[in-house]
């Protein structure tokens, strides 16, 4: 399945909008099967992803430039049980036979698979959970969706077909996809996710107050107290949370008692002695350093896409460490370093910037810049600024104070 995956997402647009009628049906629960199977962690959970987009770019692959919907009937039965037997093969075989005689396409040549993986995952990194998307939200939500076709190649227009067309099918595809949006949630990046699931949560952290100092962000929660206090709050928090639509992850949290003389990490942040705090930056940042790499290797390429991952992505990542860890600028050297030498030389084709030139390059577009943040002037100037606008909400968390009541 993977082997076909590499192949068929890069394969040319050229699939047919999805009959009405049994053949139909059958590939929307195929397609609504493949996604539960990912939602429930199943057997299959490893792959279905994968084999929702290549069972789609295989057995709707148009057999011939003028075919009609007839043809595609006939040929979605006939593939549909191909996919049934597990014959994969053939039907890869089929489907490189009808792209080879397809025009050839003015689009970029993949040229390395791992590469475009990479800068997928880059764009991509970051998701946090919410309950109560149900089959109607789905549906809703699709019926107002436009937009062109993702790997699957299916585009909007296609997908409402699916989702609204099938009757038992498409309802069963609409509970799956509301399986998988609420195990995978929003990305990161929406800015009315984290004040809505803030208002939403709020019932529950009123109602799980006690003998123990509580601190959200999102659905990650923190306490401190005694042990016996943490147990009798844990304990409330997996009764009533379900209720508001909150169900406590066993797999993510540890009740067990844990001693530590050195840290741990907190959402992202490591916590502890200075030398567990300085490893834990020094891990992160030559992780960083791999990503800029990445980067660096498509600029020459694709040199807008990797400026917007940069400025509106990657950069992100040492922000929200400079503004929460003290005193860790020249941890970033490194970072800055590639950003100098590899990435500024590969975005413009001039040689690495001399330092007044970095300085320019470092300023907003509306002053003249690129937006290049130089990373070692980062951590001091975030920092302070994180610690002045948090200062209010901290003392209020501190003391069990109301900033606001609702």
């Amino acid at each position: 399945m993977s082997r076909a995956y590499t192949e068929v997402v890069f394969w040319k647009k050229n699939v047919f909008t999805v009959p009405l009628g049994a053949s139909g049906k059958s590939f929307a629960s195929e397609l609504a099967q493949l996604f539960q199977a990912y939602s429930d962690g199943s057997g299959l959970e490893s792959i279905a992803l994968k084999a929702i987009t290549v069972a789609s770019r295989l057995l709707l692959q148009k057999p011939f430039r003028t075919s009609k919907a007839k043809d595609h009937t006939s040929c979605l039965e006939r593939r549909l049980t191909s996919w049934k037997e597990g014959k994969i093969d053939i039907l890869l075989l089929e489907g490189r036979t009808i792209q080879q005689r397809l025009p050839a396409s003015d689009s970029y040549t993949h040229a390395n698979e791992d590469i475009t993986r990479s800068f997928t995952k880059l764009m991509f990194e970051g998701n946090f959970i919410f309950d109560g998307i149900d089959a109607s939200a789905i549906k809703s939500a699709v019926l107002q969706t436009e937009g062109s076709a993702g790997p699957s190649g299916i585009d909007a227009k296609g997908w409402r077909r699916l989702c609204t067309s099938f009757h038992s099918a498409s309802v069963e595809l609409c509970k799956s996809l509301a399986a998988l949006a609420r195990r995978e949630g929003t990305t990161q990046g929406d800015p009315l996710a984290m004040p809505m699931y803030a208002l939403g949560i709020l019932p529950l952290i009123q109602r799980s107050t006690g003998d123990i100092l509580q601190v959200w962000y999102a659905e990650d929660v923190s306490a401190t107290g005694t042990i016996h206090n943490l147990r009798e709050w844990w304990e409330k928090i997996t009764t009533i949370g379900p209720s508001y639509g909150y169900n406590a992850n066993a797999t993510k949290h540890s009740t067990n008692v844990n001693i530590t003389s050195e840290g741990r990490p907190h959402l992202g942040v490591p916590l502890g002695t200075e030398t567990y705090v300085a490893q834990s930056i020094q891990k992160k940042v030559a992780k960083g350093c791999l990503q800029l790499q990445t980067l660096c290797s498509i600029a020459i390429t694709q040199p807008h896409a990797i400026f917007a991952a940069f400025t509106h992505s990657v950069v992100h990542q040492w922000t929200y460490l400079a503004r929460t860890v003290p005193n860790i600028s020249t941890f970033f050297t490194p970072i800055e370093d590639i950003i100098r030498s590899n990435l500024i030389p590969s975005l413009t084709g001039r040689a690495p910037p001399g330092d007044l030139e970095r300085l320019l390059l470092s300023l907003p577009p509306r002053l003249g810049g690129l937006g290049f943040t130089i990373p070692t002037n980062l951590s001091a100037i975030e920092f302070d600024a994180s610690m002045t606008v948090t200062k209010p909400l901290y003392s209020s968390c501190k003391r069990k104070h109301t900033i606001h009541s609702v």
